[in-house]
């Protein structure tokens, strides 16, 4: 019992020394002092691997340690950061050790945040469909539905950020139109399906429309089938709408135009 007792004390002061180094670290690289930019250019790759070796691969469970490894990496890659060549250092072979580990925890309140910021400046770097294959991976492997939905809005935001075309369409019409999206039985995961599909349909048109219906026919999914075309019905009647407000608008000019010439 005793020996117990000290060994747990042991290890309780070798985590919260361990936790303090890496919290000094991510706010060296979240605020480095003026005239050691070069310093951190020079040292990021051995903070990335200095990260990785003390925090179990960027998996630990230690709330401190997690917090402070997120904030480090995503100081390093923030498209403000002072030397560009900061983030040119970062370790290219752990970009997915460390999106796999921050993927776990998408959901968590703590670090939902945090790992959305991250998600985005690692994919410029990584790229971004083996970024949002990564994302997409964590989302199959969930049944959470709080999971499944961040997981559609954080390609939601990758498809603002970056463009949809940028995307894998195919793979991402498969996955969103299924069981962990639009067929979902659970409303959070099917509306967040929605938006997404909606936005990207905004960027791409009638073949976007056209790749879902090919995708849930050849799924034969009977719950896909029938929302894709409730969603192309409402998406067709937007798009009406949408060239009769733009008409509405030139013929009001239009006509200004022609009374303000009858003036003259």
């Amino acid at each position: 019992m005793v020996l117990h007792t000290c060994t747990h004390a042991r290890t309780h002061a070798r985590t919260h020394t361990q936790a303090k180094t890496l919290v000094a670290i991510s706010g060296f690289c979240s605020e480095t002092p003026l005239g050691y930019e070069q310093v951190l250019a020079d040292s990021t790759t051995a903070i990335v691997s200095f990260l990785y070796h003390h925090s179990k691969k960027f998996a630990d469970r230690n709330l401190l340690v997690t917090k402070a490894v997120f904030s480090a990496c995503a100081a390093l890659l923030r498209p403000d950061v002072a030397l560009p060549s900061v983030p040119q250092h970062f370790p290219p072979e752990l970009f997915e050790p460390l999106l796999t580990a921050a993927l776990k925890r998408l959901a968590e309140p703590k670090f939902s945040a945090i790992v959305r910021a991250l998600f985005q400046d690692v994919a410029r770097f990584y790229g971004l469909r083996p970024a949002c294959g990564l994302l997409l991976a964590a989302g199959k492997k969930s049944n959470a539905p709080k999971l499944l939905a961040t997981v559609l809005q954080l390609v939601g935001d990758c498809a603002a950020r970056f463009g949809a075309p940028a995307l894998n369409l195919k793979g991402l019409a498969e996955y969103a139109t299924g069981a962990k999206g639009l067929s979902s039985p659970r409303p959070p995961v099917s509306s967040a399906a929605k938006e997404l599909l909606t936005a990207v349909y905004e960027q791409i048109g009638a073949k976007w429309l056209k790749l879902l219906q090919v995708t849930v026919a050849q799924a034969k999914d009977a719950t896909a089938i029938k929302r894709v075309e409730e969603l192309a019905g409402k998406l067709k009647d937007m798009a009406v709408k949408g060239v009769q407000a733009a008409d509405a608008i030139v013929s009001n000019v239009g006509s200004g135009a022609a009374v303000g010439g009858g003036g003259g």
